[in-house]
């Protein structure tokens, strides 16, 4: 059955890559320090890369700062990775690396020292406010479509939103080829 999923709409504040007529959008909504976030990330390069131009990909940072003490500045380092053109280098290097920072209590030197990798101008603060234009509740978003089971799973930690997305995802793209 069809069902409507209302998420605010994407705007030129998101973080986007591909045509925005394509057929089908993958909004994610994402923590950079959740190792879930981080396993399916090559998940989602790959599904990037196999269907090209039928995907419209949005990111949108959701950081778990309850369980997630490095999310807000992980989000950030990313955030002014993309202001300077290179969020998805930045975005590859934050998961690669999620061990090596993610239990840090300053990562700030770790990131800027990923920036300087990319060639990126290094900021010494990274701004909290930025990473605001992107927090969306991800509860709502999923109850919408998600059945009670999968609801379920997702309050006892047993699978994740981005999950639930994706096999809602995977089926829209093969049934649509």
């Amino acid at each position: 059955s069809n069902q409507t999923v209302n998420v605010a709409p994407v705007s030129d504040k998101d973080i986007t890559k591909g045509k925005k007529d394509a057929k089908v959008t993958l909004i994610e909504y994402a923590d950079y320090q959740c190792p879930a976030c981080a396993a399916y990330d090559p998940i989602v390069n790959q599904l990037l890369a196999e269907y090209g131009d039928k995907i419209f990909y949005v990111y949108r940072m959701f950081p778990l700062t309850n369980i997630h003490p490095n999310a807000v500045i992980s989000g950030q380092a990313a955030y002014a990775a993309n202001k300077q053109g290179k969020f998805f280098e930045m975005d590859d290097i934050l998961y690669e690396n999620q061990k090596d920072w993610s239990t840090l209590s300053d990562p700030r030197g770790t990131f800027n020292d990923y920036a300087r990798d990319l060639k990126l101008d290094v900021v010494s603060g990274f701004r909290a406010q930025n990473l605001r234009n992107y927090e969306l509740s991800v509860f709502k978003i999923v109850e919408k479509f998600a059945t009670p089971k999968e609801i379920a799973m997702l309050t006892l930690g047993k699978k994740t939103a981005f999950e639930i997305c994706l096999r809602k995802l995977t089926n829209r793209l093969w049934t649509s080829s």
